[in-house]
């Protein structure tokens, strides 16, 4: 049984220029244990799906519709004090900058603290201080006992990003959402805090749900990948079957863009042109005016999200034929990358 599952969610704003439909009919699931990760280019409706499933979405100008199952329970129709229940104790965030994340006139131990009291009665002060020490411990935070009274300013780039973590596990949550975990940091630090949450994940057996625009993440951290494009999923798969088997031109393009480093490649491929707005989008396939393999249907009709050919799980909007698909999506991997398991 799925921990989250997200049914035909949609999150549009009001804005003084009109709506934007900035996720349209969004539905995927993650079970407890396993790796959802979420990719596609800024503005493609990654944050706002995860926000709109953790209630943070501004009230006054966002709709949203649909279901947000998260154990049975619809976080969607819940309170806003159940929320509040839920938010950092079953279900905790880590966001993009952990510089404007954490409080700079309090220190980590206080903010570690403040996490653990809201959401447990029954836990001293004391209690919680010596809690927030293990979980900077756990995230390899050095001296954690003389670093817990330190600001946030006191520490690095990667180092804040381990304390966002610490923030998010020291309730041992059921699910946890990274938003682009690893923006802004050095390769090193990134692939330091790629393996601390794996092997948490280990640890605790909690669901992950990764937000990036980088495929290498995806590759390394999750089992299941779905493919956002102006509000809508373009394709999702299993991480091998969308490395090794892409069906869609968004995908290809976005495979095609990474670099190799067993080959001299003297420019990497690109998408042309820019992702359409939200407020005024393209008829038909959202993505046909970049796409080089764009047909009449594609501008007249938008294609349903159907499962490939002898490939359970892999779902694809696209109005391109098996075969085109199929040897396109072979040309890419085998110009791109090796194959991935």
């Amino acid at each position: 049984m799925a921990l989250l599952e997200v049914k035909d969610l949609k999150t549009y704003f009001t804005t003084d220029d009109g709506i934007v439909k900035a996720v349209d009919g969004v539905s995927f699931s993650v079970e407890k244990g396993r790796t959802l990760g979420i990719v596609g280019e800024s503005g493609s409706g990654k944050s706002v799906t995860c926000l709109s499933v953790m209630g943070l979405n501004p009230k006054r100008s966002a709709m949203i519709s649909g279901q947000a199952l998260f154990k049975g329970e619809d976080l969607l129709r819940v309170s806003p004090a159940r929320l509040r229940e839920v938010r950092g104790n079953e279900i905790s965030m880590i966001f993009q900058d952990p510089m404007t994340s954490l409080n700079p006139v309090h220190t980590i131990g206080r903010q570690l603290v403040e996490a653990v009291l809201l959401h447990n009665d029954d836990v001293s002060k004391a209690q919680a201080k010596a809690r927030a020490i293990e979980a900077l411990k756990a995230v390899g935070i050095p001296r954690a006992e003389r670093r817990v009274d330190d600001y946030p300013h006191q520490f690095s780039g990667g180092m804040r990003q381990r304390v966002m973590i610490a923030m998010a596990l020291i309730n041992n949550p059921d699910l946890l959402i990274a938003d682009e975990p690893t923006t802004a940091l050095d390769v090193t630090t990134q692939a330091q805090i790629l393996k601390l949450m794996n092997d948490l994940q280990e640890r605790f057996g909690s669901a992950i749900i990764i937000i990036t625009h980088d495929l290498g993440v995806v590759a390394e951290t999750a089992d299941e990948v779905v493919v956002m494009y102006a509000g809508k999923i373009q394709e999702q798969a299993p991480v091998g079957d969308l490395f090794n088997e892409p069906q869609h031109p968004y995908s290809w393009g976005l495979l095609g863009s990474l670099p190799r480093l067993d080959e001299d490649v003297e420019r990497l491929a690109q998408i042309p042109g820019q992702p359409p707005s939200l407020l005024r989008p393209p008829q038909g396939c959202k993505f046909h005016p970049r796409c080089a393999y764009a047909m009449e249907v594609c501008r007249a009709t938008e294609p349903e999200l159907l499962e490939a050919e002898g490939h359970g799980g892999h779902l694809f909007r696209c109005w391109l034929d098996q075969e085109t698909r199929d040897r396109e999506g072979s040309r890419v991997r085998q110009t791109r990358f090796a194959e991935v398991a």
